[in-house]
């Protein structure tokens, strides 16, 4: 009876051993992968914002192109810039979406509101034919 008793405490604290030592290492690696996974969160978010921001610079192409001719814009150039209007619409939504994951997400949201209002001021080039 002894050695059973003594079998099962030996026993318990080998396992109660491996529990500490496997929580020891369980923990650093579970940390680990959220920041990780944190980490990657933020890259696609930048990500998205960056397309925003290339949207902007793109969407002035057929506005300029347009501007600089002698004659007034031709439907095809009016098509160009409603396409572009509408990309841009759908990139900073998908960057919403995007970035309303993360934490303290308000600042990067309120600049990304802030360049959807000046996309929509743009209005299209008037018809002077």
């Amino acid at each position: 009876m002894r050695i059973s008793r003594l079998f099962a405490a030996s026993m318990l604290s080998v396992t109660a051993l491996a529990v500490v030592l496997g929580g020891e290492v369980l923990v650093p690696q579970a940390q680990k992968y959220l920041s990780k996974s944190e980490a990657i969160r933020n890259v696609e978010a930048f990500g998205a914002v960056l397309a925003v921001s290339q949207r902007v610079v793109g969407s002035r192409a057929p506005y300029i192109t347009a501007l600089f001719q002698d004659d007034s814009a031709t439907q095809a150039q009016r098509d160009a810039m409603a396409r572009m209007a509408q990309a841009d619409e759908v990139v900073i939504a998908k960057a919403r979406v995007t970035v309303a994951v993360l934490d303290g997400e308000g600042m990067i949201l309120d600049g990304l509101n802030h360049a959807l209002d000046k996309f929509s001021d743009i209005e299209p080039l008037p018809s002077y034919t």
